[in-house]
């Protein structure tokens, strides 16, 4: 499921987000593999940050000061969100 309503998606919900990333082999490939090659396919675990027009924000590291890492993700390249029940205890 895509989500749509990004606005209703709160700070801090845990996802994981299935995106397409871009692939490529520079090996002499004939017609049938040229035209059936996929991009890879890669998932990110992490807490939501914010999202904006293009591009979702998740973390999966927080530090106790509130830094954290980061991960962007264009959103023309996201195929699936799913969220996940967490909670910290």
């Amino acid at each position: 499921m895509k989500i749509r309503n990004w606005d209703k998606v709160k700070e801090g919900t845990l996802l994981v987000v299935t995106w397409h990333d871009i692939r490529s082999d520079d090996r002499w490939l004939e017609d049938t593999e040229a035209q059936s090659f996929e991009p890879a396919i890669c998932k990110n675990v992490g807490w939501f940050v914010n999202d904006d027009k293009l591009n979702i924000r998740i973390t999966s590291s927080v530090a106790d000061d509130g830094d954290k890492s980061i991960v962007v993700i264009p959103k023309g390249c996201v195929r699936d969100v799913r969220k996940i029940s967490y909670t910290n205890s």
